[in-house]
């Protein structure tokens, strides 16, 4: 039976467009996301000082962009100087004469799988929608910060553990040990989707079904393609 699905314009590429009627097929396509993390030395046990005395030391601004290597903070002695240098391009987000720290605020931009297989329906309200097949949006019990999207293998027993079935796939997958767990996310899969997990990669985005009936039905019905958008509470299974 006939199944929509919706993509938010803010996901896609900046600038792009679809066709009404146009088969989209992105077989390998992938998005850029830019993620950020904060890094927080400690210049007052690095360089052996009173927490207040940092701002003396500092080579560095509040909101400066640095880059890798830059120095951050220097102190000079009789014997020569010890020098902090930045260990990644980023901004210096804040300054802590209290505590003697200093945050680097570091970006980063990561490409994620992203395809699909569908046919375009319409834009409406800064939603795209796209037709397929069949499918379902199943819930889960947790959200994510990422999108992704790709083809599905479908893991029961160990023996179907390879890099085939495993890289660059979204490896759907119960019933294994934490061993067995451990290899599927050792060989590159886009992310695991599963109902209980004994083995988590914090590198590796893992979905867990909200209910154990829909666990059932996607290997009674093995879907050929999976979409996760960011922070929903549900996922697309579908075929083209």
């Amino acid at each position: 039976m006939a199944f929509t699905f919706t993509i938010p314009e803010s996901v896609l590429p900046k600038g792009t467009k679809f066709k009404e009627g146009e088969v989209v097929d992105w077989g390998k396509k992938s998005l850029k996301e830019q993620t950020e993390t904060e890094a927080i030395i400690d210049l007052a046990v690095e360089l052996a000082i009173e927490p207040k005395a940092i701002f003396k030391h500092l080579k560095v601004n509040l909101g400066e962009m640095v880059k890798k290597g830059q120095l951050l903070a220097q102190k000079k002695g009789l014997l020569g100087s010890k020098d902090l240098k930045a260990p990644h391009s980023a901004e210096v987000r804040g300054i802590n004469h209290e505590e003697g720290t200093l945050t680097l605020a570091i970006s980063q931009i990561t490409n994620v799988p992203f395809a699909i297989k569908a046919t375009c329906v319409k834009k409406d309200k800064g939603h795209w929608y796209f037709k397929v097949s069949d499918g379902v949006e199943i819930p889960v019990q947790n959200s994510l910060d990422t999108n992704f999207g790709g083809y599905c293998s479908y893991i029961h027993s160990p023996s179907q553990i390879s890099l085939e079935t495993c890289e660059t796939r979204i490896v759907i997958t119960q019933d294994l040990d934490i061993m067995d767990q451990a290899k599927i996310a050792a060989l590159g899969p886009i992310a695991i989707v599963s109902y209980e997990a004994s083995y988590r990669d914090l590198s590796l985005p893992l979905l867990l079904l909200a209910n154990k009936a829909d666990w059932k039905n996607l290997f009674a019905k093995k879907w050929q393609l999976c979409l996760y958008l960011s922070a929903n509470k549900f996922i697309y299974f579908f075929n083209p």
